[in-house]
């Protein structure tokens, strides 16, 4: 990122997720109710080493994917598409399933 987008992190956080939520696929209505209901973005501090393992283990399926990595841009399409459909075992659910699946469910109970 450049110094620019490092000095307007949250707006730049927001438009990638944004576009990431709408290149999955997520209707724009799903998208602005999470918005609506997630409030202002806040950037703190790591809460704890759970969290960071988590993000650890993240990084590690986006590394197993280093092939669909474009260095030319920012978005990465392949990755986002990859990882969404990864089957794995996704936070409050108890059986395995494809996170965009659980990303589109969560958002709907919103």
């Amino acid at each position: 990122m450049s110094r620019a987008q490092w000095n307007r992190l949250p707006k730049v956080f927001l438009e990638g997720l944004i576009n990431s939520l709408t290149n999955a696929g997520i209707e724009n209505s799903l998208i602005q109710r999470y918005l609506q209901a997630a409030g202002e973005i806040e950037l703190t501090k790591t809460h704890g080493r759970r969290e960071v393992a988590f993000l650890n283990r993240a990084w590690d399926d986006v590394a197993a994917l280093d092939y669909c990595i474009d260095r030319e841009q920012q978005a990465q399409p392949l990755i986002e598409q990859s990882i969404n459909n990864l089957i794995c075992n996704c936070v409050g659910y108890e059986d395995y399933g494809e996170p965009l699946v659980r990303i589109r469910q969560s958002l709907e109970e919103k």
